[in-house]
């Protein structure tokens, strides 16, 4: 297959897939709110997901080096789907939403496999050179997937029961794994690890960090793009609800956070690998700016303009960070070190989530808002001392077998 016709084939299967993902969490996020008036349930309930990602995640590292990353991804997701199927079809015996909660927290088991095989992939469907350009494209397409995804299900939801919602989405799952199933052709650049013990792919993975420590602070990095996305998650329903914008306010809300996204993915199009760090500098800062604004005037604009720093912030930092992590990391190893991310990212939400939710319940929107700018402004003094020390091989110093930047510091 082509390189071209395989980034376009990888991109919108990526897409569709995640509009399927993006309208699931967005609607059990929804009818909770709408249901129990409690934005800190479902603060605690996307802190679970991450927790529950954790048992995904050492699953991972047993399977993902040693299968095809394609296939991890593609078995990932036809599982979720056929679980969120099973969903809908359970919806129609009983009104509660025990079932649903529960699907979405089998789902959060599975989000992170099939999040670090699509990590992995994208090394198998283009160049180094352009790894910036397909990942800002990536992220910016995440963005604008959450917000078709929260369409497709308001259409549905306006017009049918609640299980054809759920349909509805596993039907865009499912339609997004037949799509990248079309990938199977594409050759693999390096045989996937044969080792067949667990505990030896761990105490390997560990040697890397041993060899490469700065890479630790990485992954930490690493973790203020998604945590900035699982952050606008939780406050769609309660901002909304406090401006009154009903549901055009949430179309607004997620609209900006697309918007911006757009604004990154212009931005990174043409950057050249050893630019990317600039990007570091900025996203931090331009999500907490967001946040901070939120948190000290709440009204729609301040709404719409804090949504559209999140939504930016958050494409420019995941775009240079796992550009930056791809680009340093040997093919047998790619998948360990997604995995490792996945495990960072949900150990910091795992604590902040609940936490920011217990704030937006008990102190509103205002404070949990400037309290976690507060947060997102931390990743950036953790760059400039890592920065201070290290300088460029903080990003870029090989991790495992550097098969692409062997000689470079």
């Amino acid at each position: 297959m082509p390189p071209s016709s395989a980034i376009r084939r990888y991109l919108f299967g990526y897409f569709v897939t995640n509009v399927g993902v993006g309208g699931f969490t967005l609607a059990v996020g929804l009818i909770l709110f709408a249901r129990t008036g409690s934005a800190e349930m479902f603060g605690i309930l996307v802190g679970m997901e991450f927790g529950l990602g954790l048992i995904g995640q050492v699953i991972g590292v047993s399977v993902l080096d040693r299968r095809d990353a394609l296939k991890v991804a593609i078995i990932a997701n036809v599982v979720r789907g056929c679980a969120v199927l099973g969903c809908g079809a359970l919806l129609l015996a009983t009104a509660g939403t025990t079932v649903l909660t529960s699907v979405f927290l089998v789902s959060a088991i599975i989000r992170p496999l099939y999040r670090a095989a699509s990590f992995a992939l994208v090394v198998r469907v283009c160049e180094p050179v352009e790894l910036a350009r397909v990942n800002g494209l990536r992220f910016g397409l995440l963005q604008v997937a959450q917000v078709t995804g929260l369409l497709w299900v308001s259409l549905l939801n306006a017009v049918a029961p609640q299980p054809v919602m759920l349909l509805g989405v596993a039907a865009c799952l499912l339609a997004g794994t037949a799509i990248l199933a079309g990938l199977r052709h594409l050759p693999a650049k390096e045989p996937p690890d044969t080792a067949d013990r667990m505990f030896g792919r761990w105490r390997e993975l560990g040697a890397a960090f041993r060899r490469t420590p700065a890479v630790a602070v990485h992954l930490l990095l690493g973790c203020a793009g998604p945590l900035a996305v699982a952050l606008a998650a939780v406050l769609v329903a309660p901002v909304n609800a406090e401006l009154g914008g009903g549901a055009l306010g949430i179309i607004a809300l997620d609209g900006s956070a697309a918007a911006g996204s757009f604004v990154a993915v212009m931005i990174t199009r043409k950057f050249a690998v050893e630019r990317l760090p600039s990007l570091i500098w900025a996203a931090p800062p331009l999500m907490a700016a967001g946040l901070l604004l939120l948190g000290l005037n709440q009204s729609v604009p301040a709404g719409v303009v804090a949504f559209l720093g999140l939504g930016c912030g958050s494409v420019l930092s995941a775009t240079a960070l796992d550009s930056l992590l791809q680009y340093r990391t040997a093919a047998r190893l790619v998948g360990r070190l997604a995995i490792s991310q996945e495990a960072a990212v949900s150990l910091f939400a795992l604590v902040a989530l609940p936490v920011f939710g217990r704030l937006l319940a008990e102190r509103g929107v205002g404070v949990a808002s400037v309290v976690f700018a507060t947060v997102l402004a931390g990743f950036t003094v953790a760059f400039a001392v890592g920065w201070s020390v290290r300088r460029t091989r903080l990003l870029t110093s090989p991790v495992g077998i550097p098969d692409r930047i062997e000689g470079r510091t």
